[in-house]
């Protein structure tokens, strides 16, 4: 999940994973974006505020498709 943060430009990386009717996601952060925040009000999880993880019984596919939906509350989460 940390890769994505080496992208030029990039605040915010997560990865999904499924497992046996789970899925779980990694966040991770940089600069003002409290993924703690986020994981905790959207995905059952917490952490820290520039490293989370949640988790769902949602199926992949509607996990992502929420997590995209929900980026623009990022801008409410600012620390």
């Amino acid at each position: 999940v940390n890769y994505g943060l080496s992208i030029a430009g990039v605040k915010i990386a997560a990865f999904f994973s499924e497992k046996k009717g789970e899925v779980k996601i990694s966040f991770r952060s940089k600069e003002e974006i409290d993924v703690n925040k986020f994981a905790r009000q959207y995905f059952n999880g917490g952490g820290h505020q520039h490293a989370a993880g949640g988790k769902t019984t949602e199926t992949l596919e509607v996990t992502i498709n929420k997590f995209i939906s929900l980026l623009p509350t990022l801008q409410n989460l600012l620390k």
